[in-house]
């Protein structure tokens, strides 16, 4: 049965879409399911058909567009910003039945960068153009063709009077094909924004021939005027969105920290882990810094494998992470820290936030002496054998409160870390062959968790979530830990296993880095 009117939810086959795709349906209750499925069936009909819901063509406008589109492009344009010239270049397509796709960027030298943080050739198209919305279009029904004329008259109805001039402009000019991009506003809120493509195909030779049937040779309509007739039929095209503010909503966020920048000092177990979760996150500068290699025995527990043993952990690193995130910028340092702050101090001192995550207590020591006024820090490191990880986050450089706070003197006037769940004086430690061969024991995962607190710190702190000095211990079991004939610290004595606890108020009068000054 047809009808009378164009409702939202209804394919193109007569399929109507009642639930989201993951929803919970309860087959236990076959008929209680049907009789669910029917009365959804009669609500969205009857809502269709009285008007109520066709706000939602334009949530899923996309949907209708592409299911008649012929033609694919990817894009990287910010969707923003007024009417204006963009990049059109071609890269290998990811998709093994196409060998390559059209890349639309803001210009060449952003789709220059993207391509080669993808690892992917490219070759120059000629250029687009970008034309947003102001308004949302109505879907055009399905199979409906699109045709020059009255695509301008819809333009015209939902773009400014100085954006649709300057389409015409650039029309009038432009190479063809013609391709523009094309942008609206939209209710969702995972994006803001629905972009679109148009095409205007070259003139073939038989529309040539057709156009200038019964002129006299070297006169008739020119090409142009053949293109931009209202008759002519467009191309509908889909864009695969892979700018950062499409991509970063899935992660519960809004782009917020791609303009913070961060600097992961030590690139290990812990480290790799963590700048993986940072970028994640989308943290718009990431500059990764170790002076080592990766080595074999430590692969089980790190980001990269084997693959990247005896090679730089940190340019290492950002080659993996670089292509996963092209939207970002990822540096590695392959350089020792003390050198990186002699040579070009800014890296560390202009950061938003300086992750410390090198597990060498004296070096962590002197990072925060020389860095504690001019960047937050975040020390974050972990236990053997299961016991604890923590994170401790400064405040505002030169704040009270520091790194070196944790530390005390026992009777004999050894220093040691008073956050440590382990009692001091231990070798905590072990060694397969000598001393050139020890490590400290701990898993794989032990290491993610590690670097799961430190990136939620981290992220909480770059969006002012967490402003003051404090240290988070998160407890693992004992069990394994004791039953090595390792003794517990007497802090450890007061928590439980498995509980994580938030300490503040940690300055003490006596540190000699941040000095609690009254």
């Amino acid at each position: 049965m047809e009808l009378p009117r164009r409702i939202p939810h209804l394919d193109a086959s007569g399929k109507l879409c009642l639930v989201q795709p993951g929803s919970l349906l309860d087959a236990s209750n076959p008929e209680g399911l049907v009789l669910d499925t029917l009365e959804r069936a009669r609500t969205v009909v009857q809502r269709g058909l009285d008007g109520a819901n066709d706000g939602d063509f334009v949530t899923e406008f996309l949907a209708y567009w592409e299911h008649e589109a012929s033609a694919v492009a990817w894009s990287i344009c910010a969707l923003e910003g007024p009417p204006r010239a963009i990049y059109a270049g071609r890269v290998p397509a990811w998709a093994s039945s196409e060998q390559t796709t059209v890349l639309l960027a803001d210009d060449a030298t952003s789709a220059a960068a993207w391509a080669a943080r993808v690892r992917r050739g490219l070759r120059n198209e000629g250029e687009g153009f970008y034309l947003p919305m102001e308004s949302a279009l109505m879907p055009p029904e399905f199979g409906e063709r699109l045709h020059f004329g009255p695509f301008c008259e819809l333009i015209e109805r939902h773009a400014s009077a100085a954006n649709v001039e300057a389409a015409r402009r650039w029309l009038q000019a432009a190479r063809l094909p013609a391709l523009i991009l094309m942008s609206m506003p939209v209710p969702t809120l995972a994006s803001p924004m629905a972009a679109f493509m148009v095409l205007l195909p070259a003139v073939s030779e038989a529309e040539l021939g057709i156009a200038r049937r019964g002129w006299r040779k070297g006169r008739g309509p020119s090409e142009r005027d053949i293109a931009l007739r209202k008759h002519r039929a467009l191309v509908r095209g889909g864009i695969r969105r892979a700018d950062a503010a499409y991509l970063l909503p899935r992660t519960g966020d809004a782009p917020t920290l791609l303009g913070k920048r961060v600097t992961v000092v030590g690139c290990g177990a812990v480290g790799s882990h963590l700048a993986s979760f940072l970028a994640m996150a989308g943290v718009g500068h990431l500059a990764l810094i170790d002076k080592e290699h990766l080595a074999r025995q430590n692969v089980h527990r790190h980001l990269l494998g084997l693959d990247s043993v005896d090679q730089y952990k940190a340019s290492s690193l950002a080659t993996v992470l670089q292509p996963r995130f092209p939207h970002l910028d990822i540096a590695g340092r392959d350089a020792d820290v003390l050198e990186v702050l002699r040579t070009a101090p800014e890296v560390l001192e202009e950061a938003d936030l300086v992750v410390i995550a090198v597990g060498d207590e004296t070096l962590q020591l002197r990072l925060e002496a020389r860095l504690e006024k001019h960047a937050r820090r975040l020390h974050v490191w972990l236990e053997p054998l299961g016991l604890a990880q923590h994170a401790l986050l400064t405040s505002e450089p030169g704040a009270q409160g520091c790194y070196g706070c944790l530390f005390e003197r026992d009777d004999r006037g050894a220093l040691h870390n008073g956050a440590s769940l382990a009692a001091p004086g231990q070798a905590l430690d072990r060694t397969i062959a000598g001393c050139q061969d020890s490590f400290f024991p701990f898993s794989g995962m032990e290491a993610v968790r590690a670097a799961i607190l430190g990136g939620e710190m981290t992220v909480k702190a770059l969006k002012d979530a967490a402003t003051v000095t404090q240290l988070v211990t998160a407890v693992g079991s004992f069990g394994q830990f004791t039953s090595a004939g390792f003794a517990l610290s007497g802090r450890a004595q007061r928590l439980r296993s498995g509980e994580t606890r938030v300490f503040k108020d940690l300055g003490r009068r006596e540190c000699t880095i941040c000095g609690m000054a009254p």
